[in-house]
């Protein structure tokens, strides 16, 4: 069987029908959420970062931040 990275391009995803483990992995991981509240969620923690005491922040402290609070449990 030739390898993987030597066959042709294929815009579609029958290719995963040969891979099923990879399929499997690829319907578990690639589905859509279906509510928009993580999202909301993650704009209100954003929010209450830049507040009058964060507005200095850089870009990159500013997302290790939200990261940060995001993942808090």
């Amino acid at each position: 069987m030739p390898s993987v990275l030597a066959q042709p391009c294929v815009n579609d995803l029958s290719l995963l029908n040969k891979y099923i483990a990879v399929k499997r992995l690829f319907r578990r991981l690639n589905a859509a959420v279906p509510s928009s509240a993580p999202v909301e969620r993650l704009f209100s923690k954003a929010a209450l970062i830049t507040t009058s005491r964060g507005n200095r922040l850089g870009d990159e402290h500013f997302r290790k931040l939200l990261a940060l609070n995001a993942n808090k449990q």
